[in-house]
């Protein structure tokens, strides 16, 4: 959208005394012409380009005693000084809001800078939604999904009608796995948006994610057509296939609801495993949030499947035991569930990743989802994090003496990158000794501060700085040099 700025300038009248003129000049910091609200060229955000629209442009002659040559010379701390004493003056507020948007849009700015002008200019005028709405795209693109949807939710109270307003809020939702509201938000912008794909996309999503298989199913069959090209519609048509399957296979559930959880039964084996399930549950909850000093208000899903059904409706190879899926723990029905220590430890396991995953709004590496999932899985077995299993034992006596490990980022922590088992089980094991190393190092307090900076939508190298005081290649380094210690 074109900038539609009009500039005003105003005159004195040449009948004024001379004496007068020059008693203007002196007060000139004072004065200001009159000038529309302006987004600088540079920003290729639409919405900013007519923020001038929510401003008024009519200013009598009477409202301005200002001469607009001194106007342009004044500094932007004067500026708001001015604006202080005459917080009532039109053509002051206008030029104080222009030059606040002028920063708060600049991107050279970093954030918290550019938050402090977006928070004066609200607080000047509290009722433009658009404010709200550019604040929230700045922390949305710094992936701040928690800070970027409080600004998108006041925005949207203000006007909601803004539909770009509404999807982005319903992403900031989905990637901090508030379901219930990226559902409900979607739901909104579908009623202004009824044939758009990204709405119903989105919506079908959340609600798959939600287990609403039956909401999921609707939007992604009315998605499919409107796909705007084939790759699109694959998507659709694959979330649409998981969606009919894990209706079939979880249709005939039993549900069980507690403060902290929500649980599917396959069939009819509540009965069977139902009291054990709560109680480990429970247990397991209360240490994997100590350790991660973080106890959601999300209820976390737990689905039980039939053992075949586990393994067809999520594409699991035969020796996963349980798999972490955004909020929800899926897991097959098999004998060895009848073994409290074994059910111990894997729910510990994918509780971790789950957990993991609301703090830190879905952006943590892998090496440091399974080194931490892994942790509190020994935990969980043996009450002691330090104690490892006898093939982890073994191989780590065989590794310890190497002269180098590979780098973090570069762990194979995935079945589909190797047909080797032990680089596989060799990456699970440095990405443990990485986080026992941390808390040995840094406590409670280090791996809290680590999660905690990603959800805040840091990368990697600046969490674990901030965790630790040293760059990623230096904690590496000291890790390293520790591993052949134990």
């Amino acid at each position: 959208m074109k900038n539609n700025n009009r500039d005003l300038t105003l005159f004195f009248s040449s009948q004024v005394p001379q004496i007068f003129i020059i008693f203007i000049i002196l007060l000139g910091f004072f004065f200001f012409n009159q000038s529309v609200f302006a987004v600088p060229a540079s920003t290729t955000d639409p919405a900013a380009a007519s923020v001038s629209n929510a401003l008024p442009t009519e200013v009598s002659v009477s409202e301005i005693s200002i001469d607009p040559v001194v106007l342009e010379n004044i500094s932007f701390e004067e500026l708001k000084e001015v604006f202080r004493k005459n917080p009532k003056n039109i053509p002051i507020r206008k030029k104080l809001l222009e030059e606040l948007f002028k920063r708060a849009l600049d991107h050279s700015n970093n954030l918290e800078e550019r938050s402090k002008n977006f928070q004066e200019a609200s607080e000047i005028d509290s009722d433009n939604y658009k404010i709200q709405y550019l604040w929230g795209n700045a922390c949305f693109e710094k992936k701040m999904w928690e800070d970027a949807a409080t600004h998108f939710e006041i925005s949207a109270n203000l006007n909601p009608e803004n539909l770009d307003g509404l999807m982005k809020l319903g992403l900031c939702y989905l990637q901090s796995l508030k379901l219930e509201e990226a559902v409900s938000t979607y739901e909104k912008a579908k009623k202004i948006s009824p044939k758009n794909f990204y709405i119903l996309f989105y919506l079908a999503k959340a609600s798959f994610e939600n287990k609403d298989y039956d909401n999921a199913l609707e939007n992604f069959e009315d998605a499919l057509p409107l796909a705007p090209n084939e790759q699109d519609a694959a998507t659709v048509q694959e979330y649409l296939n998981k969606a009919k399957e894990q209706l079939a296979s979880t249709g005939n559930s039993t549900r069980d609801e507690t403060q902290k959880f929500i649980v599917y039964y396959a069939g009819d084996s509540q009965k069977d495993i139902g009291q054990l399930t709560s109680e480990i549950l429970e247990q397991v909850y209360d240490q994997v949030s100590d350790d991660l000093q973080f106890k959601p208000d999300t209820k976390v899903n737990v689905v039980f499947y039939k053992t075949d059904d586990f393994y067809s409706v999520n594409q699991a190879n035969k020796w996963v035991g349980a798999l972490t899926q955004g909020i929800k723990i899926l897991v097959p029905l098999q004998q060895g569930y009848s073994d409290p220590t074994n059910v111990k430890g894997v729910f510990a396991h994918e509780l971790t990743h789950v957990l993991i995953n609301l703090k830190t709004n879905q952006n943590c590496p892998t090496w440091i989802h399974e080194g931490t999932a892994v942790h509190s899985e020994l935990q969980a077995v043996y009450g002691d994090s330090n104690i490892l299993y006898p093939a982890y034992a073994s191989l780590l006596e065989k590794i310890k003496d190497q002269k180098a490990f590979p780098p973090l980022q570069t762990l194979n922590l995935s079945p589909s990158r190797s047909d080797s088992n032990g680089e596989i089980m060799q990456g699970y094991l440095e990405s443990y000794l990485a986080i026992r190393f941390l808390y040995e190092r840094w406590g409670t307090q280090g791996m809290d501060e680590l999660l905690t900076s990603l959800g805040k939508g840091s990368n990697v190298d600046n969490a674990v700085e901030e965790a630790t005081g040293r760059n990623l290649a230096q904690f590496q380094t000291e890790l390293f040099d520790w591993i052949p210690s134990l």
